[in-house]
């Protein structure tokens, strides 16, 4: 690839989960061809990464209600990758526009919400389309955290007592899930293309679990036998309607939510990774991380 091809590119957002993720894919030997090196890395501090050279990753400090100072970060940039918070996306895509990049990622790494996103107009009311007529926006749908579902046991279990889990339904409905890495990944796959050839919404998911599935391998691994309390779906369903209507929420009540979603008998997004959105981003380049093997190592590891 020419170097006339070869894109600039600044991700935003470093310090969440997808930060660093994102800039060893676009770092790594599988992509790096395809941009400019260092990369812009966008930041309100100044937090460095260890990980990258100078020559990989370059720092730009900047404040995000000051607009001259986001052009001017974006200024010879052709993609913005944004990874942080929602509130500052629609101020970024402006800023953006001004500098003359032409394609935009928001930050909308969420499952591909269907009509059910509706019942819970508080915990999930957030702004998911995102558009702009002088740059392309695409928006990556992923499914749910694979990281989250294993290191963090009240979103598997849907309960802060230890060993104590809850099954919705039959527990066999398919749950999808991404790996942050993989997200990273599919970013850095996507954002080379030209903008025209893409879609404005990318569907990918990296695997799919069930709630029976994963409590039995926990218990096999662990050595425990976990306390399992049956709900059904109208159950889950009021549960997280309740807790949608909160002032002060917690985890628990995020993923009642998010579970009832999930196992929605209206959901619409389960094996979205076999579509074109799959074939698009993955066409052979990485493999998908499973969640049962490293969901196994990981326990191993806590025990």
């Amino acid at each position: 690839m020419s170097s006339s091809d070869k894109k600039a590119v600044a991700v935003v957002g470093l310090n969440g989960e997808l930060g660093k993720p994102t800039l060893l894919a676009l770092t790594s030997p599988q992509f790096k061809e395809y941009y400019k090196f260092p990369i812009r890395a966008i930041t309100t501090s100044n937090n460095k990464f260890d990980e990258f050279s100078d020559s990989e990753v370059s720092y730009h400090k900047v404040d995000y209600s000051d607009e001259s100072s986001l052009v001017s970060a974006f200024n010879g940039v052709d993609v913005v990758i944004d990874l942080g918070t929602r509130g500052n996306t629609e101020s970024l895509i402006a800023a953006a526009a001004k500098a003359g990049v032409k394609l935009f990622f928001p930050t909308v790494y969420t499952p591909n919400y269907g009509p059910e996103k509706n019942d819970y107009p508080n915990l999930l009311g957030f702004k998911n389309v995102f558009h702009d007529d002088r740059l392309k926006c695409v928006h990556l749908k992923v499914g749910w955290f694979a990281d989250w579902v294993i290191c963090k046991p009240p979103v598997l279990f849907l309960s802060l007592e230890p060993n104590h889990a809850v099954r919705v339904g039959d527990g066999n409905i398919e749950i999808p899930v991404t790996f942050v890495s993989d997200i990273g990944k599919s970013l850095a796959s996507l954002a080379h293309h030209p903008p025209a050839q893409l879609p404005e919404k990318v569907c990918i998911q990296g695997d799919a679990y069930t709630q029976n599935e994963l409590f039995k391998l926990y218990e096999q691994v662990k050595g425990v036998k976990l306390i399992v309390e049956e709900r059904s779906h109208d159950t889950q369903s009021q549960i997280a309607a309740e807790a949608d209507k909160k002032q002060n929420i917690n985890i628990i009540d995020f993923m009642n939510v998010v579970t009832a979603t999930m196992t929605s008998p209206k959901r619409n997004y389960i094996d979205y990774n076999k579509g074109e959105g799959a074939k698009l981003v993955n066409p052979g380049i990485f493999e998908w991380k499973k969640i049962v093997p490293e969901a196994k190592k990981a326990w191993s590891k806590e025990k």
